[in-house]
């Protein structure tokens, strides 16, 4: 299947991240490990107290889980930024060179501001792909592995739960369409902008010998309606999942523990196992942390 041209220039700069790209996987990886282990092993420790078992082992080990998933992260973000400094500096270089050896054509189709505004904003938009694509699909493995442990603890919690998961899909494929719209568009008009007033600087001294300055400012700024429209539908989407996610997910979250409950009045699961359950029913409805990684390549897919 062929690719669109952002597509393949996302995935292009994604490449340049070098060695970094692989670092971060490797410390996402660590991460999510230690984020899916923590649960069961809180649960196995207040097993461990109220059955008077090796508690301090469990504890010792949760400490160390806790320990990990700090220092992970901490070095998570910091190879993140080193990959994508390395990708939006070959897409700043690419971009100049490209322009470069255009020659005359390319301020004759691009304005000189509009692509001011490509190279310097829109590219460390894109840039930010280096990272993104790595912690969206590691975004997605704690929500898949949290399920696969509710199904462990009891397969009722699991099947309560996948009752409610079209719903959150649905949010997912709506917020995506809006997201990208919007950004398209606002990155659109901001190029605009800013080639009109790369025009206006240009001929500052006719326009102050002429007095139309206000004229000027008008004309520059004629976009600027539009440019706010696109930015309140960035933020209208990101409102829409936020309030949709902030009543679906509570929802989910209460039913998967009212089982749990059962379960545990029956004998079938012990209170270690409620309380990771309680746990990874938030991890696998924690669309949030998916969604703040989509947002961002939607808009380095956008710019």
């Amino acid at each position: 299947m062929s690719l669109r041209a952002p597509d393949r220039l996302l995935l292009a700069s994604a490449r340049r991240g070098g060695v970094w790209v692989g670092v971060t996987v490797v410390t996402s990886l660590l991460l999510t490990g230690a984020t899916l282990a923590l649960p069961a092993v809180m649960g196995r420790t207040l097993d461990a107290v109220l059955g008077h078992g090796d508690a301090a082992r469990w504890l010792a080990l949760s400490g160390v889980l806790v320990f990990v998933m700090v220092a992970v992260d901490a070095v998570d973000d910091l190879v993140g930024q080193a990959a994508e400094a390395r990708s939006t500096a070959w897409l700043r270089h690419t971009l100049l060179r490209h322009v470069l050896a255009l020659g005359t054509r390319a301020t004759r189709r691009f304005p000189p501001g509009d692509l001011v505004s490509r190279l310097v904003g829109n590219s460390a938009r894109t840039g930010d792909a280096a990272s993104g694509l790595v912690w969206i699909v590691m975004g997605v493995i704690p929500p898949l592995g949290a399920i696969a442990a509710l199904a462990l603890i009891d397969f009722w919690l699991c099947l309560t739960f996948l009752a409610g998961m079209p719903i959150l899909v649905l949010l997912v494929r709506a917020f995506l369409r809006d997201i990208s719209d919007a950004g398209e568009g606002y990155f659109r008009v901001q190029g605009t902008i800013a080639a009109r007033l790369v025009e206006a600087l240009g001929g500052i001294r006719t326009i102050t010998a002429a007095g139309t300055l206000d004229r000027e400012t008008r004309r520059v700024l004629a976009p600027l309606p539009e440019l706010h429209r696109h930015g309140l539908g960035m933020w209208n989407a990101l409102a829409r999942i936020s309030a949709r996610g902030d009543l679906v997910v509570p929802l989910l979250v209460v039913a998967v523990l009212a089982v749990a409950g059962v379960g545990l009045t029956q004998g079938r699961i012990t209170p270690g196992e409620v309380l990771a359950a309680s746990e990874y029913v938030v991890m696998a409805a924690g669309i949030g942390g998916v969604m703040s990684s989509l947002n961002e390549l939607a808009q380095a897919r956008a710019a």
